[in-house]
């Protein structure tokens, strides 16, 4: 395995957020845009309005806590 091969191996890659080993984390969620989202937040994609999270956890959406 080259240098380059071992840097980007699946074993050495983590979560940026909470540092687990790639596939133990349970901090980003798949948007249907494509973009991964972080777990309870509407994803940051600015070509979408109306993709899965935004829907779910938006501005306008009630039903989001929201601590401003």
């Amino acid at each position: 395995m080259s240098g380059i091969d071992a840097l980007f191996s699946k074993a050495n890659m983590r979560c940026t957020k909470c540092a687990a080993p790639m596939g133990d984390c349970d901090c980003w969620e798949q948007c249907s845009c494509g973009w991964t989202a972080e777990k309870g937040m509407p994803c940051r994609n600015p070509r979408t309005a109306r993709c899965s999270t935004k829907v779910k956890y938006g501005k306008y959406n009630r039903k989001t806590k929201r601590y401003e």
